[in-house]
C-alpha cells in the first residue's frame, strides 16, 4: 500500500501494525503545549550589566507531528524590541527550540542597543556587512501537568567584521528560562 505520495510503502501487516504503533505512541506522548505562555529568561554569563531577568510572552501554535512553531515578544525595556520566530521539536517531556528575534542588540544598561550602535559607540566603527539576528537554542523539561517548562538557553560567540577589517568577538552566553501558561487567556 502506497500512502498517497508520502513516499511511505507499506507492506504486509507487520508493516502497517508498526505505523499504526508509530502514531499511537505519538498521540500518548503528545504534551499539549499551544496557547499562550508567560515567562523569563535570565542570564548566567557573561556578566551582564542591567538586568539580569528579562520577561517574555510566547505563543506555540498546532504543529504538525512533533513541531513547535510560534511567536514571542520580550519586554522591550530590558529585552529586544520586536517579534521574534520559535521553531523546534517537542518529544515526550522535552522541548528544543531556536528563537530568531527581528535584529541582533546588545544587553546594555539601562536597555538593549542595537548592535550597530554598541560597535559605533565602543569602537568608533560601522559593522561592514550585516550580521543578522543571533539563534538562540533553547531546551527545556515540561512539567507533568503541562502547566510549566523549565531550561537552558545559549548563543554561541560570534565574530563580526568592522569596516576597518577589524575582528570583534561577541562573548558566548547562557542561562536559564522557565515559562507557564497564561492564566489571563
Amino acid at each position: 500500500m502506497n500512502l498517497d505520495g508520502a513516499g511511505l510503502m507499506i507492506v504486509g501487516r507487520d508493516a502497517a501494525d508498526m505505523l499504526i504503533g508509530l502514531l499511537l505512541v505519538r498521540l500518548t506522548t503528545m504534551q499539549p503545549l499551544a496557547g499562550s505562555w508567560v515567562g523569563t529568561y535570565e542570564y548566567l554569563e557573561p556578566e551582564v550589566p542591567g538586568s539580569h531577568l528579562v520577561s517574555f510572552t510566547l505563543k506555540l501554535f498546532d504543529g504538525s507531528s512533533w513541531r513547535l512553531d510560534g511567536e514571542v515578544w520580550e519586554n522591550p525595556d530590558v529585552g529586544v524590541d520586536g517579534r521574534g520566530i520559535i521553531s523546534g521539536w517537542s518529544w515526550r517531556r522535552h522541548v528544543w527550540f531556536r528563537k530568531v528575534m527581528p535584529s541582533p542588540q546588545v544587553v546594555h544598561d539601562p536597555k538593549p542597543i542595537p548592535l550597530e550602535d554598541y560597535v559605533q559607540a565602543h569602537f568608533g566603527e560601522r559593522i561592514e556587512s550585516d550580521p543578522g539576528a543571533p539563534v538562540v537554542s533553547y531546551r527545556g523539561v515540561i512539567a507533568q501537568n503541562a502547566e510549566c517548562v523549565n531550561g537552558t538557553w545559549s548563543i554561541p560567540h560570534r565574530r563580526l567584521v568592522l569596516a576597518s577589517n577589524r575582528v570583534i568577538v561577541i562573548p558566548f552566553a547562557r542561562g536559564t528560562w522557565q515559562m507557564r501558561r497564561d492564566e489571563a487567556t
